[in-house]
């Protein structure tokens, strides 16, 4: 007897009606915090605790990117046109698709001046202060107060100064 009401409760447990969940789908979509901003990139403030379909709604302009995107650099190597801190999913809004993705230290601001030095009494004269963004390799062969021999006249020999604020040469 033992025997059989041990069986049943084994038994009865299995043979109960049980409603399938495989046809309810609960996705829960996670929230994250959202960078705002605006057509010219100008940081508007940032909205926490929202889903990618709420943040959607709110600003369907879709100037927006999450906060932990990662900010990238990117270089038009057909023009040298270098943007830096711009989030992989702002890049059609803002670039053409001619930009790529360099090391955010690819382009630099160097300030620059030539430097004449007048051979026979040693005086020394510099030309007015310029700037250009220079990429690449050169960028990587720079630092302040390097010197590069441009030319060498009868009388004066001249380079060019480089400087990365502009007043330390």
């Amino acid at each position: 007897m033992k025997q059989f009401f041990f069986a049943i409760i084994i038994i009865l447990p299995n043979l109960s009606c049980k409603k399938s969940d495989n046809n309810i789908q609960t996705t829960i979509e996670p929230k994250y915090c959202w960078k705002i901003t605006d057509p010219i990139f100008i940081d508007k403030g940032t909205v926490c605790e929202k889903t990618t379909t709420e943040i959607a709604t709110l600003y369907p302009d879709g100037y927006y990117y999450r906060s932990d995107e990662a900010l990238l650099c990117w270089y038009n190597p057909t023009n040298g046109n270098y943007s830096k801190g711009l989030p992989a999913s702002l890049k059609s809004k803002f670039l053409t698709a001619d930009f790529n993705i360099v090391a955010c230290g690819y382009c630099a601001r160097w300030y620059y001046r030539e430097k004449k030095k007048y051979i026979p009494t040693g005086g020394i004269t510099y030309s007015p202060t310029n700037f250009s963004q220079l990429c690449g390799d050169t960028v990587q062969t720079l630092f302040r107060g390097r010197e590069v021999f441009l030319r060498q006249t009868t009388d004066s020999f001249i380079v060019r100064q480089f400087s990365d604020n502009g007043t330390n040469w």
